[in-house]
């Protein structure tokens, strides 16, 4: 007895032992990914530019416009008083993507019975990001709403009694908090639940504290958002305000993401014939990821491929388990474990040289931007707040300071507006292209500011001293 006891301890302490030096690779990986960034989309900055507002004494809604729940902005402010840098918070924001795939190794150890099994999981969700939708580098909505999305998944079904129900309440608020369409997926996990619950009777008690951990969340939090001048307006109405995407465009970009990351439509194959397996949790997985992949690209009036990144943990755990049932000999999972750490070390770092390559505006493009700003007097305007907090410089103050995109896009600016706050900027960085639509402030640019000779795929412009504004304080 004392013997085999022992030597589950040493089987497991075996097993964690693998998910850190996975978690290690990964991390190596994505720390090769971020030396090559310089500004990426114009996401990242706008949560770790209002964490930095926040940090301030700024308030969401009241003081800026955000269009999300509270909670990253909130977040990236805790994470900018630690770092105090964007290279910092990055760090710290791969830290919580990686730790976040490890409830998924839990999972895919339960439902196999195969360590091999639950690294592959790791593994195939953080490439999956990176694959998929360029995640994981940096504080995003969608790799934060998964981590409490999984963690309440993993608690709901692997714990026992009324505390697990409850946290895994309170984790589901928690993703909701990070975006709304949360609400998506956890209906769908709900729904499976009252299909097929995993003890196989229905547990109202637990199912009660599940609900009570979601209220204690989510009732406070709302009542502070809907006190809040603005929540309405930017976090829910402006979002059906916003064009609707053409199928056309919709199946693209659904179509690119299945070329880019092959596992996905396996998976996707995979759970539709494990709608018919008689464990409950399985098929759960399997509903969630079709159900899912159906509401991310065509329930919405937007599409991009980040939304896909919800349905990956459901795909990783899911072709974790298939593959762990073909690979059951000693010397196949030895093998996938090989395969997991090859595709950790490998996958990304391909990625990053691929988009080093068709993508240079975000690395090499971007750092002929960095000089013409640094040491510089003035406010900076910018759709990508990485170039201020990359040059310590200030975003010129406004309501739309850290997101003027949405209000453009839906007609809430008006290129007057727009104008006026580009008349108070010293200098002013976008994408080529995308001020073609604001004839005033493209005339205001041409007389008071000239361009400066940067890379292709970015317009930049520094006023003429003559027109020099009033040094911020």
């Amino acid at each position: 007895m004392h013997s085999g006891s022992t030597g589950g301890v040493r089987s497991s302490l075996a097993d964690w032992s693998l998910v850190v030096a996975l978690l290690v690779t990964l991390g190596l990986a994505s720390g090769f990914r971020l030396s090559m960034l310089v500004v990426p989309e114009m996401d990242e900055g706008i949560y770790v530019y209002a964490g930095k507002l926040i940090a301030e004494g700024s308030q969401p809604y009241r003081d800026f416009m955000f269009a999300h729940p509270p909670l990253v902005p909130y977040l990236a402010a805790v994470l900018w008083k630690i770092g105090g840098s964007l290279e910092s918070t990055r760090w710290l924001a791969i830290g919580i993507t990686l730790m976040s795939s490890v409830p998924l190794f839990v999972l895919a150890r339960r439902l196999s019975g195969s360590a091999a099994a639950g690294l592959f999981a790791v593994a195939l969700y953080v490439t999956g990001l990176v694959w998929v939708a360029n995640l994981g580098r940096t504080l995003r909505l969608e790799p934060t709403l998964n981590m409490f999305l999984i963690a309440g998944a993993v608690l709901w079904w692997l714990g026992r009694g009324r505390w697990s129900a409850l946290a895994a309440g309170a984790c589901f608020a928690l993703a909701v908090a990070t975006k709304l369409v949360a609400v998506v997926p956890i209906a769908i996990l709900a729904s499976a639940d009252l299909a097929w619950p995993v003890s196989g009777k229905a547990d109202w008690q637990r199912r009660g504290s599940l609900a009570l951990g979601g209220a204690l969340v989510l009732l406070p939090l709302a009542a502070w958002c809907l006190d809040q001048p603005g929540f309405r307006e930017w976090a829910w109405t402006a979002q059906f305000a916003r064009q609707r995407v053409s199928l056309e465009e919709r199946l693209f970009g659904f179509g690119q993401a299945l070329v880019r990351f092959p596992p996905l439509l396996l998976g996707l194959i995979l759970a539709a014939l494990q709608l018919r397996q008689p464990e409950p949790r399985r098929r759960a997985l399997a509903l969630t990821t079709i159900a899912s992949t159906v509401a991310s690209v065509f329930l919405f009036k937007t599409f991009f491929r980040h939304y896909l990144a919800l349905i990956l943990p459901w795909v990783a755990v899911l072709m974790a388990v298939a593959v762990a049932e073909f690979c059951a000999r000693p010397r196949q999972r030895a093998a996938l474990v090989v395969t997991c750490f090859v595709l950790a070390a490998c996958a990304p770092v391909a990625f990053t040289l691929i988009s080093l390559r068709v993508s240079p505006q975000h690395s090499a493009g971007a750092a002929t931007v960095l000089p013409y700003l640094n040491h510089r007097q003035g406010y900076l305007l910018s759709p990508y707040p990485d170039f201020a907090l990359l040059t310590g410089r200030e975003l010129v103050p406004w309501y739309f300071i850290v997101d003027n995109y949405l209000a453009l896009s839906i007609g809430k600016l008006s290129d007057s507006e727009f104008a006026a706050i580009v008349d108070r900027t010293s200098n002013v960085v976008v994408l080529s292209g995308e001020l073609d639509g604001l004839p005033q402030t493209k005339a205001l640019l041409g007389a008071r500011f000239r361009p400066l000779p940067v890379d292709a795929h970015w317009s930049a412009w520094e006023r003429r001293t003559s027109d020099e504004p009033a040094v911020p304080r």
